[in-house]
């Protein structure tokens, strides 16, 4: 949250984020989440339910050749469900 006011120039962003073209689904949205602690983006996954009243995020890495070590983990949670009360 450190950089919300911040413009995309400066790389600065955690999410990056698209609309449902491609989905299955018309209440998720897929992207990117930057990891600034890891240095590492990952694949962001956010799906709606039809009532308005939950989201669910799914962090997964990204697809691709890994050469060298990697560090698999985020510091950030995999799964996240919210509920509006």
């Amino acid at each position: 949250m450190n950089y919300v006011n911040t413009g995309s120039a400066d790389k600065h962003f955690t999410i990056t984020a698209t609309n449902s073209v491609g989905f299955d689904n018309p209440n998720e949205i897929g992207g990117s989440l930057k990891n600034i602690v890891k240095n590492k983006l990952g694949g962001l996954t956010l799906v709606i339910n039809s009532s308005l009243n939950q989201l669910s995020w799914a962090l997964r890495n990204r697809e691709g050749v890994r050469i060298g070590t990697y560090d698999y983990t985020f510091s950030y949670p995999l799964s996240l469900t919210l509920q509006r009360q």
